[in-house]
């Protein structure tokens, strides 16, 4: 806060408290930190000032708004049970709007799966989501395995798109040697929608 001195000139004081949080997060972050301070936080904040008044209110705001920067910081992908610790596809791509599913005699969702050097490449054909829904992919491995998972970017949207539309995905991941399973599933929005799982492809990985 600035201070003015007997001759009237404007002097730059200690750095606001909020100003100070911000740096001392970044910091943490950068150094680990994060886990140790989010624990010690309310146990010093009592310790150090156990009563009422302002420098009591600004510790809690510094704890609160450091727990707020944390949170922020470690939330992570709105992922169902079994997929807490899937990885993100990096190479994944959706093509625009190709059909609308339902149609007589339309197409299903179906997939193809090229092997490569430690990798597998799928096709995803016409997935089903609804229109103008980016989506993202996915991706768990077992010994002689590989499962991706395809769902919207957005599970909880506040408005939808009154159709549905069948989209191109192509999505890579890494893959272990030798003969692997590789099966796709998909997750339309909500909280209660299930994992569906579209197929499985023995591909034999180099």
């Amino acid at each position: 806060m600035a201070t003015l001195t007997s001759e009237g000139d404007e002097v730059a004081g200690d750095p606001p408290l909020p100003v100070l949080v911000v740096l001392a997060f970044f910091l943490a972050f950068d150094r680990g930190w994060l886990g140790t301070i989010e624990r010690a936080l309310p146990t010093v904040a009592a310790r150090v000032c156990p009563c009422e008044g302002g420098a009591f209110t600004n510790m809690r705001t510094a704890t609160l708004a450091i727990a707020a920067l944390w949170s922020v910081a470690c939330s992570g992908p709105d992922l169902p049970a079994g997929w807490e610790h899937a990885e993100s596809v990096t190479s994944f791509t959706q093509a625009q709007c190709s059909g609308s599913p339902g149609l007589p005699g339309g197409p299903s969702e179906t997939l193809a799966v090229v092997a490569r050097v430690g990798e597998v490449q799928v096709a995803y054909h016409d997935a089903h989501f609804r229109c103008e829904q980016a989506v993202e992919g996915f991706f768990r491995r077992g010994p002689n395995s590989v499962d991706f998972l395809v769902q919207p970017k957005d599970m909880h949207p506040k408005e939808v798109a009154g159709c549905d539309c069948l989209y191109e995905i192509t999505m890579s991941a890494p893959a272990p040697s030798g003969h692997t399973a590789v099966t796709v599933y998909r997750r339309w929005d909500g909280d209660t929608s299930p994992v569906v799982e579209i197929g499985t492809v023995t591909a034999s990985v180099l």
